[in-house]
């Protein structure tokens, strides 16, 4: 009995968080609807791009895995449910974190060491949303 009042008190507050974060369409229309990142999304007033439907989990955008790059600082930008604070793995020094904006975005800015760097990112304290990549920087020649 307890195992059904639990999984009843999820489902209900499942429910709840899809009808407070769902879009509102009277501001839709107008707009127009494009795809961002295999994500439906409509343009908001005033240009900017809001998602149409509830973000789940978190993505890193840019830059892809296995991207190589010329520049010794990236800013890493991605998708995650908004409110949320991002959190980027640094090995022997303080992590770094950002929190995800209204539309579900974050940005953080990396600095890269010569060669292959692995990049972890995640929710919060959350292990089980780890999302690595691996940005390769290569000095431009001259």
């Amino acid at each position: 009995m307890p195992l059904i009042a639990a999984a009843l008190i999820v489902v209900v507050g499942l429910i709840g968080y899809a009808l407070l974060t769902r879009p509102d369409p009277a501001a839709q229309q107008g707009s127009t609807t494009s795809q961002a990142s295999g994500a439906a999304a409509s343009q908001a007033p005033g240009g900017t791009i809001a998602p149409s439907a509830p973000i789940v989990g978190l993505t890193v955008q840019s830059p892809r895995d296995g991207d190589v790059v010329s520049t010794e600082e990236v800013t890493v930008i991605g998708l995650a449910p908004p409110g949320l604070r991002i959190t980027r793995d640094v090995s022997l020094f303080p992590d770094q974190h950002a929190t995800v904006d209204s539309t579900g975005h974050w940005a953080i800015a990396v600095r890269l060491g010569q060669g292959d760097n692995t990049l972890v990112f995640r929710i919060g304290d959350d292990r089980s949303t780890e999302q690595r990549i691996r940005v390769t920087y290569t000095r431009p020649a001259g």
